[in-house]
């Protein structure tokens, strides 16, 4: 905003960005000299940066002599990493999960996938993503009383459980069906935020539902489980929800990750995405429940 460049969909993303609110009108001077003058800029989620604006923005950092790049999936899904290097030069350093988790600085993935009922429709009709999104993914009862089973039976365990969606409506749907689960989104105030997941670290809270402000930055080693209620194709998002949960902490030998088949137009192509990329792990034990893939 400062620099006045246009915040629209990334090229990686398959799901809407929330609204930032915060207000930087009567400091835009003051950041965009601050930024053009750095002589060292640090980019975190690197992978962000063929995105348009981000691009843009990696350009004016004009007095950088040396430009960093920090992810944990540092490559592109659509092959424009060529762009990660314009930005930032040749890759340097890389260290796959499996090899952090050999090593013990992270904890092994047991990941769970439960196939779902298959879509139903008549055959004259042809729905589109968004309305097999809205039918099969928010409003499907039978999926939703999967995603709440789980989740209060991980509860149950002693574990705390972050679930995931991508769009509001379904996390207003979950919060209806667990009304013990608070809902984390873009425009809850840090504060909120900050006491919400502080609850769900201590596990005074078992539960929480967030969008996907909780995909990249959220820090909770204790966290046991992760539920990824909203399915998706993006290799990246994909890896980052599942990193939520691998930090290691005392007593915690392993995460729980909970996904769903989902049995239906363009989500099934998704479903195996996702197997296919977290079968790239060795060290990720997969369990599929319900169908063989």
């Amino acid at each position: 905003r400062a620099f006045g460049i246009n915040v629209g969909l990334t090229p990686d993303d398959d799901e809407p960005l929330e609204d930032d609110p915060t207000e930087v009108a009567a400091r835009s001077k003051d950041v965009v000299e601050f930024v053009r003058s750095c002589p060292v800029v640090f980019f975190d989620e690197c992978h962000h940066l063929p995105a348009e604006c981000c691009y843009a923005l990696a350009m004016e950092t004009k007095n950088a002599h040396y430009r960093y790049g920090l992810s944990a999936t540092p490559y592109r899904a659509d092959r424009l990493d060529m762009l990660l290097e314009a930005a930032l030069g040749e890759k340097i350093f890389c260290a796959r999960a499996s090899n952090l988790i050999e090593r013990g600085y992270l904890v092994p993935p047991e990941i769970y996938f439960y196939a779902v009922s298959p879509y139903r429709t008549a055959p004259s009709r042809r729905p589109d993503y968004a309305t097999i999104f809205r039918e099969y993914i928010i409003h499907n009862p039978e999926r939703n009383a999967m995603i709440v089973e789980h989740a209060r039976a991980l509860a149950e365990e002693g574990k705390s459980v972050l679930v995931l969606v991508s769009q509001v409506a379904h996390g207003e749907v979950l919060r209806e069906l667990m009304p013990e689960a608070p809902l984390v989104q873009g425009t809850d105030s840090a504060e909120k935020r900050q006491k919400v997941f502080h609850r769900l670290g201590k596990k005074s809270l078992r539960i929480v539902i967030a969008t996907t402000l909780a995909d990249e930055g959220l820090d909770i080693p204790t966290l046991d489980a992760v539920i990824l209620a909203s399915g998706g194709k993006s290799e990246t998002r994909a890896l980052q929800r599942v990193g939520r949960s691998l930090r290691p902490a005392p007593k915690k030998k392993h995460a729980t990750i909970i996904d769903f088949f989902d049995n239906a137009p363009y989500l099934q192509e998704h479903s195996l995405r996702r197997l296919e990329i977290f079968r790239t792990e060795p060290a990720f034990r997969i369990h599929t429940v319900g169908f063989t893939a």
